[in-house]
């Protein structure tokens, strides 16, 4: 996988850096921010609009590193074809990254408007006020004419942290043999000078909304961050279909009354 990822990269750097005279026409390089998810992500979308033709780009998306950290980059329904790869596909410490770079390239020009690219990231605990996403870039033609965009940046407004934070950081959850086995670790984040009470309640559903399973656990929630995980979770008689998790998290002293928002997941 390596080799390939060195080999496709190294491809564009001499697509790239061929010397150009001519500058085909001018095309736009939007990028939008979603709004922060209840699981405290954020995905960001680089997208191509007046498009007048690119067989090759290396694309870096800006972030600060002080609030995001990059999980995952895909590319959009733009690039349907060609050759596609970023930083986070060569192993590379997420933690020291400024920027998600990514390479694509194809044979001829591809002339549609529409997303390049979206990268994920999580939101670090405590993140607050706006960030901001800007992109810089090579682009050629199948000419191997230089392209010129203008830029639009995006940002995102984190506001105040919530004063709890609900995350799911791992699972181990299938279906096999008819039932569904495994586990899933969390981390509730406590963004205050308190230390309360929580009941951390697990519930899975089935694809017809039915609760299929419910764990409990009482826990007093300590400033910053609360990792825990239940395991040797049994499902029988699962049927091959998709489940739906919910992570509860809620007063411990008076009842059902949430502390933070559930963090929700799918698996099949």
């Amino acid at each position: 996988m390596r080799r390939r990822v060195i080999g496709v990269i190294l491809a564009v750097c001499i697509l790239l850096a061929v010397p150009t005279v001519v500058m085909a026409d001018e095309g736009q390089i939007v990028v939008s921010a979603a709004p922060v998810s209840a699981d405290g992500t954020v995905g960001v979308t680089v997208s191509i609009a007046d498009n007048p033709g690119i067989a090759g780009f290396t694309m870096s998306l800006n972030f600060d590193n002080t609030k995001l950290v990059p999980t995952s980059a895909a590319r959009g329904a733009a690039l349907a074809g060609g050759n596609f790869v970023s930083v986070l596909d060569s192993g590379v410490d997420v933690s020291t990254l400024t920027a998600v770079s990514v390479t694509w390239y194809s044979p001829a020009d591809i002339t549609a408007d529409g997303a390049l690219f979206t990268v994920r990231f999580n939101v670090k605990p405590g993140a607050k006020g706006a960030a901001g996403f800007t992109v810089s870039y090579k682009a050629t033609n199948q000419a191997l004419d230089g392209i010129s965009f203008t830029v639009t940046g995006a940002s995102v407004d984190f506001g105040e942290p919530a004063a709890f934070a609900t995350v799911v950081t791992g699972s181990t959850l299938a279906v096999e043999n008819g039932s569904v086995t495994g586990g899933v670790s969390y981390n509730i984040i406590n963004s205050t000078e308190t230390t309360p009470s929580a009941d951390i309640i697990l519930a899975i559903y089935d694809d017809t909304g039915k609760m299929v399973y419910v764990g409990k656990k009482n826990k007093t929630l300590a400033e910053g961050d609360n990792m825990d995980s239940f395991t040797d979770i049994s499902v029988p008689n699962a049927a091959d279909a998709k489940y739906t998790v919910k992570i509860f998290c809620w007063d411990g002293v008076n009842m059902m009354i949430p502390l933070a928002n559930p963090a929700v997941f799918d698996f099949n």
